[in-house]
């Protein structure tokens, strides 16, 4: 009888201890998982409220269906980088250079793989994109949702894709080079063997192209609709998660009478490109309480249906 619930209160503290994990992301003070660590719900996280102290960052441990986006300045701003997977060693220009975090769940967060087998099989998340380290969707993998993914944060790692799966109505471009560089091209259907960028993708830009009639053909031709956009450029939209009412913005200052179809006082997200700054302010003229996002912002929250001007700049 002592055996048996010594055995149980062992497996309970294992396995129970590992659920609760799954529940949040861990920042360590060291490499490899070592040091001060300091566990993050889902939230926004400035230089104190880290809980390992500001510039202090070398290792996260992230459970499947969470995002981490890292800024090396107060406020949100500044370089940053989205991390979907655990990141051993930050890389050089983020170690001991973290001074505010976004935690995030993605929209297929109910998904999550409960066992690596799970993870790693053929199964289709038909909400997200996945991709393998083998050809014919076999391998280790990871899901990606819409974004950009530079090197250290498309799970599976850097150069080792070989094949992806992609759901009705998406689209991927993946580049040969990091932080959206080099030779590219752009797959919207599952794509079995990547040929010739075979283990040589660095970055990868996803977009959910929402809105739009599909064929139940792979080969799909989208409606026309004033919902379409310039992923190259800032968007803001009307609705909440990139949706109603959108307009595309180049680098420069846009005032209320220049958010196009949108309007003043109308803005609730906005697609932000990598290497791009988007400062939003609540009144005219770029006056009024103001905040900078260099990501994508599916819901603005306390400046939400309360942008009258805005200030766009390319950083790269």
């Amino acid at each position: 009888m002592k055996k048996s619930i010594l055995l149980s209160i062992t497996l309970f503290l294992i396995f129970g201890a590992s659920a609760f994990a799954q529940d949040r992301v861990t920042l360590y003070k060291d490499c490899d998982f070592r040091g001060d660590r300091h566990p993050l719900y889902e939230g926004e996280y400035h230089d104190n409220e880290l809980g390992i102290g500001n510039d202090q960052l070398s290792s996260i441990q992230i459970p499947y269906g969470f995002s981490v986006t890292v800024y090396t300045s107060g406020g949100f701003s500044g370089r940053s980088e989205t991390f979907t997977s655990d990141v051993r060693c930050m890389p050089k220009e983020f170690n001991d250079n973290v001074s505010s975090i976004v935690v995030s769940k993605s929209s297929s967060y109910s998904y999550r793989h409960k066992d690596n087998a799970y993870h790693n099989s053929s199964y289709e998340n038909p909400d997200m994109v996945t991709v393998y380290r083998d050809s014919d969707f076999r391998g280790s993998s990871q899901w990606l949702s819409a974004g950009y993914h530079n090197a250290n944060s498309m799970g599976v790692g850097n150069n080792q894709i070989s094949s992806i799966r992609i759901p009705n109505g998406w689209s991927v471009t993946v580049y040969v080079d990091s932080d959206y560089r080099g030779r590219s091209k752009t797959f919207t259907q599952n794509v079995s063997q990547l040929h010739d960028f075979n283990d040589e993708i660095s970055s990868i830009l996803i977009t959910k192209l929402d809105n739009h009639s599909y064929s139940s053909s792979p080969k799909y031709k989208p409606r026309e609709s004033n919902n379409s956009y310039d992923t190259g450029m800032v968007t803001i939209f009307s609705d909440s998660n990139y949706r109603g009412q959108n307009k595309s913005l180049g680098a420069g200052y846009h005032n209320h009478d220049g958010l196009g179809s949108v309007g003043n006082d109308r803005t609730s997200s906005i697609r932000v490109p990598y290497g791009w700054s988007v400062t939003v302010y609540s009144s005219g003229d770029y006056k009024g309480k103001s905040r900078t996002f260099t990501h994508d912002v599916s819901d603005l929250y306390d400046f939400n249906d309360e942008i009258s001007s805005i200030y766009v700049s390319k950083q790269r």
